[in-house]
């Protein structure tokens, strides 16, 4: 921005006391941003301490404690960081900052409270059923005040509850079945991100959601493309019966149901794109799982379906001008090639010619990396000042 200040001075379109006035400002904003940054970190922190230290003060008191002040601690505890919050960042607006971050006190408190009153009435609940009552508890919270900590939050409960709830208790499935359920549910989570797109209270939510959804969607299909998960012996139906291919099936068509009506509401050449990609996506796994091969084409499948998908994400970041999924789609690519590098070549080279040769690729590999990502943001910048000098104009 700085360079585009000055090019603007030299080409003559503002003065040199116009130039001065608008670098001071720049550094001013820049100042600013900085600092509410720092305080949101110190507020979160203070948050997440001031947490745990409740929870410690209760355990560390728990024989001396009745029933009726344990709950009554917690809860007013709970109850007065949500009015504090909420008062502080949206009724008086004073401290919008520290309001945000007693909102997110709030909500872990939730779980906490949720947890305590099933130790301190025995209910016979598995910890699958209490996380999923913990997030069930705070979306409201999520609704009224649309908050990033409590989405990603709200995102992270979302896969601890389906790991506890699949992958252990009763009927629960191998670890070689992780990736592909990991992959439905991350497809579904995206989709339900995607269906909050067309509000524009709930647009960053939205956003966090459907980054969630994304970044375990790679993991995913990164651990689909090794052998280790994407060859199977036997289908899921063959090895355990209903269960796994219940919780697919139901996983794929609630994902698919909910791309369609996103697409319908926003009517997007995106949204159409995501609808076929995750569509793509959950035939992949379908097939996987219950036609299962011996062999490795299930392999070069989700190695062609990764590489594709991280070359798209490039390609609508662009456009998009959304540094956000291009340090994501380029960082992953890096991660992809020099982890294939490493499978392919690790028996085939010496240790120290391959340690030498990994080194280098690293190295040229991220300075290259880093100089592409600085030119596109650059390019952003400048197409974006562009657009508002012409707009000025």
């Amino acid at each position: 921005m700085k360079d585009l200040i000055n090019q603007w001075c030299q080409q003559g379109v503002i003065s040199a006391a116009q130039e001065k006035r608008m670098l001071a400002d720049l550094q001013e904003r820049q100042k600013q941003r900085a600092q509410l940054r720092q305080v949101a970190i110190i507020a979160t922190i203070g948050a997440l301490m001031l947490g745990t230290g409740v929870i410690l003060f209760i355990a560390a008191n728990w024989q001396a404690f009745s029933v009726i002040l344990k709950m009554g601690v917690l809860f007013a505890f709970t109850l007065g960081a949500l009015w504090l919050g909420y008062h502080l960042a949206f009724q008086r607006q004073t401290y919008p900052t520290l309001g945000r971050a007693l909102l997110f006190l709030s909500a872990l408190l939730i779980g906490a409270d949720i947890f305590l009153l099933a130790q301190l009435y025995h209910v016979q609940a598995g910890a699958a059923s209490l996380v999923l009552l913990w997030l069930v508890a705070i979306l409201p919270l999520l609704y009224i005040v649309p908050e990033a900590n409590i989405a990603w939050l709200v995102s992270i409960l979302w896969y601890v509850w389906i790991f506890n709830a699949v992958f252990s208790g009763h009927g629960a499935l191998p670890e070689r079945f992780v990736p592909v359920l990991m992959l439905s549910s991350a497809i579904l989570l995206f989709a339900i991100g995607s269906l909050h797109q067309a509000s524009e209270r709930l647009a960053l939510v939205a956003r966090i959601v459907r980054l969630a959804g994304l970044k375990i969607m790679l993991i995913a299909l990164f651990l689909l493309s090794f052998e280790g998960f994407s060859v199977l012996h036997q289908s899921v139906v063959q090895e355990f019966s209903r269960f796994g291919a219940g919780v697919f099936i139901g996983f794929a068509i609630l994902a698919f149901a909910l791309l369609d009506i996103a697409y319908i509401r926003m009517r997007r050449e995106t949204s159409a794109l995501e609808t076929a990609v995750g569509t793509a996506l959950l035939i992949a796994a379908g097939l996987l799982l219950f036609f299962p091969s011996r062999g490795s084409i299930y392999m070069w499948v989700f190695n062609i379906m990764l590489f594709a998908l991280l070359l798209l994400l490039l390609n609508i970041g662009l456009k998009r001008e959304d540094m956000s999924l291009i340090n994501m789609s380029m960082a992953w690519l890096f991660v992809y090639l020099f982890s294939h590098y490493v499978d392919m070549f690790w028996d085939m080279l010496p240790t120290s010619w391959f340690f030498m040769s990994a080194g280098l690729i690293l190295v040229l590999g991220g300075g290259y990396m880093e100089r592409k990502r600085r030119d596109i943001k650059g390019r952003i910048g400048a197409k974006g000042s562009g657009r508002r000098g012409g707009a000025r104009g």
